[in-house]
């Protein structure tokens, strides 16, 4: 017998949710190392002096990343502070190896699956406040209009000095009351334009947050992904990312490079674009691929991409950091080419498996959200057209679906139009729309 919400997607995967015995004794004997002990390497620079701070939700307790900003005059020089993972899970051990396997942490409304256990991810790996940690430091300067002057990238020890939320920092941009945030909103806006004006296609499309409080009415809102703080966080960590790619390419290292072709066809440019637009672009999407040589990115308009920002969460950004790590340290290439392109096959095969646990974890809660509200008609965005089918995305919780073509009642995408819930059944995964 399970209760009613047991996530059974995830039972019937083969993702792992308990850490082994050997993970556990690993992690239960780790313990944070003393700023004096990692400064004791010479390759190692004390940045603690900096006003290092961390943007994320009121609820995270995982902080992979922090910042820092300076105004030099005639340029800008900010820090990403990314916390040093590699220094507390080395390859070959239980802890790596159960990373591998799991490759991403995964997030539910009612629990969530670190890819390493919560005293690491969310004790001596975090970057919490006040206290020392080490880090990859990516410092990179740009001039006003927001392009890369210099670059270079350290290991580093630094120290949070606050804490603060998107709606925080969000409040503090528009009262104009922060210097340095203030700073960094108008550098987000110049970073995203440059990359729209190299056929970057910025989709903002609305988070959709589940509350599930009271499992009775369960609860589902909108939030934007284009305010200033999720910006400025986004287009930091791009901007490090592709630090970090420009560098493995520069020393012609192997590594773990993200890209994608250009879009079957191209529908929007700029920076703000409409959502049904940026749903019809959607559609026209070429699949990104994870290579071991620099290829470009169109979606996000770089020439090399990868990602090591998120350490704690994703098993890429760890082998990234691993190899960054043992390069800048002098000891060389860490993972060959032929080592990285078996780490690449294993993440798309995991990360292929977490992302259908995690969608179909999202369509269940979304069902369930919807099933109250059987035979009532709900607001749609008409999304695509085809000789049979008419898609849709029902506008309170972006969720897709779609209905037979009516000959007596045309439309065309972009259009809004009111549809009943014929059948909504969260366990056998069905939701029947009917004009």
């Amino acid at each position: 017998h399970w209760p009613r919400d047991t996530n059974l997607h995830l039972l019937r995967s083969e993702q792992p949710v308990e850490f082994s015995p050997a993970a556990l004794a690993q992690a239960e004997a780790i313990r944070a190392i003393p700023a004096d002990t990692l400064l004791a390497d010479s390759g190692r620079r004390d940045l603690r002096d900096l006003d290092t701070f961390t943007i994320d939700a009121p609820s995270t307790q995982d902080f992979d990343d922090a910042l820092h900003v300076e105004d030099l005059g005639d340029s800008i020089r900010v820090g990403i502070h990314i916390t040093d993972v590699s220094q507390y899970v080395p390859p070959g051990t239980p802890l790596f190896d159960e990373a591998l396997e799991r490759a991403t942490s995964l997030y539910f409304p009612e629990q969530q699956v670190p890819m390493l256990p919560e005293s690491l991810s969310q004790g001596i790996c975090s970057l919490i406040e006040a206290q020392d940690r080490p880090a990859l430091s990516f410092l990179v300067r740009l001039d006003r209009e927001g392009h890369i002057v210099n670059s270079s990238i350290v290991r580093s020890v630094i120290r949070v000095r606050r804490r603060l939320s998107y709606q925080e920092v969000d409040a503090l941009v528009e009262a104009g009351s922060d210097p340095g945030l203030t700073l960094l909103d108008g550098l987000r806006q110049k970073l995203q334009h440059n990359r729209a004006e190299q056929g970057a296609l910025l989709l903002s499309v609305p988070d959709v947050n589940i509350d599930i409080s009271d499992r009775d009415r369960i609860a589902v809102h909108l939030s934007p992904v284009d305010t200033p703080a999720r910006t400025i966080v986004s287009e930091m960590m791009i901007l490090a990312n592709g630090v970090a790619a420009s560098y493995l390419a520069g020393q012609e290292a192997p590594g773990l490079f993200r890209s994608q072709p250009p879009p079957r066809k191209r529908l929007i440019s700029g920076v703000r674009n409409p959502l049904p637009d940026i749903l019809k672009q959607r559609r026209f999407l070429s699949r990104g691929e994870l290579t071991t040589h620099p290829k470009p990115h169109s979606g996000l308009g770089l020439n090399c991409y990868t990602t090591v920002t998120s350490p704690i969460r994703r098993v890429l950004d760890l082998i990234v950091q691993h190899q960054l790590s043992h390069m800048l340290s002098g000891r060389g290439i860490l993972f060959s080419s032929s080592e990285c392109k078996t780490f690449a096959g294993i993440i798309n095969q995991k990360l292929a498996r977490a992302n259908n646990i995690r969608q179909q974890r999202h369509r269940y809660w979304i069902l369930r959200y919807l099933e109250p509200r059987q035979g009532q008609r709900v607001q749609a965005l008409v999304v695509g057209r085809g000789p049979k089918r008419v898609n849709v995305l029902l506008t309170d919780c972006l969720f897709d679906g779609d209905l037979p073509l009516n000959p007596a009642f045309p439309v065309e995408p972009g259009d809004t139009v009111q549809v009943t819930l014929a059948r909504v059944s969260p366990l056998d995964n069905v939701l029947r729309l009917e004009w």
